[in-house]
This record gives C-alpha cells, structure tokens and sequence, in this order.
C-alpha cells in the first residue's frame, strides 16, 4: 500500500500534499467550516507525524491547529489541552530553537496556563525568527488582545497582512478585536 498525505475534505476537495496548507490555515475561522470539515485538517497535520514521526515542524504544526480547532469548539477543552501540550513538547523535544514550536508553546502557554505576558514575549521571539509565518502574528495578536492590548494587536495584524493580503485568520482576529474594542467603550 503506497502511503501518501492526501486528505478528502469532503465537498469533491482532496488535497494530495497538503502539509504546508494545513499549518499555514491553522487559524482561518469558522469561514471554513462551511466548505470543509475542520477536524480533516487537523488529520492532515496528523497524518504528516504518522510519516515522519521525528520532524518538529510536524508536531508543532499540529499543536497549533489543535490549539486554533480549540479556539473554534472544534475540540474538547481537556482533549485540546492534551493534544496540544503533547504535540508541543515534542516538537521542543526535537527541535527547541524551531521558530514554530516555540510558537506552540507560545500558544499552550496562552490557552492553557493563562500565561498571556509569557505568550506575548515567547510569540515575539518566534515572530523575530520567522517573520514569513503568519501564524506568529495570529498567535501574538491573540495573546496581546488577552493583555486587553487590542490597539496593540490590530497593529501586529496591520502589519502581517502586508505579507499576506488575503489572509482570513488575520481579517477575522481583526474583526474580532474591533468589536471587543468597541463593546469596551460602550461601557
């Protein structure tokens, strides 16, 4: 049986090597969970460890659309947290200079240690050391909105949008924090 890390998305969408597309839409909100069911996502990034178990970039990619599925109740909290702190340490395990697990970790420290300034410093190094993955930002943003920084978020996201002008993880996480900016003036 030849393996391969083809996923069908369901909908007549098969992906034949989507490894990079699963971790770079690790964040897309909930626009695509009218196209596609988002758990088959996660089993792309799933799917990429089963094959090569000993590649950081594999697990921590599947930490972070663990974490982000989490964000979007597409996961139980107590499932979530054990996938993702698993996935995370074992990408830090084989790799703990790799900007993406270092990223992961930035991510576990904000869902599941409410460690939101540990998430900023973390996601900024990660930011510094990779700044073509636009995971940082969402991640960083998230964690500065957490901080109730919202002005301080919209501009990280200002900012990685010129990388990735089409991004719907950064339009949404936008979005999301102008409303809360705005509820919170209401007050």
């Amino acid at each position: 049986m030849k393996r391969t890390l083809a996923v069908d998305l369901g909908a007549g969408l098969v992906l034949p090597t989507p490894v990079v597309v699963a971790s770079g839409c690790a964040g897309t909100g909930r626009e695509l969970g009218g196209l596609v069911d988002l758990r088959k996502v996660g089993a792309v990034v799933s799917r990429s460890i089963t094959l090569e178990p000993d590649r950081a970039s594999a697990h921590a990619g599947c930490a972070l659309t663990d974490g982000m599925r989490a964000l979007q109740d597409q996961l139980p909290p107590a499932e979530a947290e054990a996938r993702v702190r698993d996935a995370t340490r074992r990408a830090l395990e084989l790799d703990p200079t790799l900007p993406t697990a270092q990223l992961a970790h930035s991510l576990t420290r904000l869902l599941f240690d409410w460690d939101a300034a540990g998430a900023v410093a973390e996601a900024r190094a990660a930011v510094a050391a990779d700044p073509e993955d636009l995971r940082g930002p969402i991640v960083l943003a998230l964690a500065l909105q957490a901080e109730g920084r919202l002005g301080d978020a919209e501009h990280v996201l200002d900012r990685a949008t010129v990388h990735d002008p089409y991004s719907t993880a950064a339009f949404f996480l936008r979005g999301r924090i102008r409303q809360m900016g705005a509820e919170l003036s209401d007050r």
